[in-house]
């Protein structure tokens, strides 16, 4: 019986103690910039660990079902927006509004005022925005003023 469950909306779920409990986790790699792809903390909604997972390949923990589910949700949390230009960037009831154009079309998204974007080593700056998708910019067609009020 497998492990894991990954829903539509591409929310992973964990069967807890092998009872019949369903949990909301994700997945983290815990050493992104030089084990990328070896170790994950499976983490709950508390950001506390359940398991360690080293190496989802050859992981004696995992049956084929749960390597194929964590394979496809690892590479949906990998995907990224990429924003070429920011039409505007607004605040509204304790969130900042995003108006941009990406490389995959014009989208809206939020982020809350407590969350900053962030400036990677290479210059580039990436936002998680409230559902955990990213964005990541690193040249702008346009929307540079708005952005360096931000940051």
């Amino acid at each position: 019986m497998s492990k894991f469950k990954l829903e539509l909306d591409k929310k992973l779920f964990y069967l807890k103690n092998k009872s019949a409990e369903w949990v909301e986790v994700d997945l983290k790699p815990c050493f992104p910039q030089t084990f990328a792809d070896q170790y994950y903390s499976l983490q709950d909604d508390k950001g506390e660990e359940i398991e360690l997972i080293e190496r989802i390949e050859k992981s004696d923990f995992l049956d084929e079902l749960d390597i194929e589910i964590l394979n496809e949700y690892i590479n949906f949390k990998k995907f990224t927006f990429v924003i070429i230009g920011i039409y505007s960037i607004a605040e509204d009831f304790g969130l900042r509004n995003f108006k941009v154009k990406t490389v995959q079309g014009d989208r809206s998204f939020q982020t809350g005022l407590d969350v900053w974007p962030r400036v990677i080593n290479n210059g580039a700056i990436l936002i998680d925005d409230l559902y955990g998708e990213q964005y990541w910019i690193h040249d702008l067609e346009f929307g540079q003023d708005e952005l360096n009020a931000l940051v």
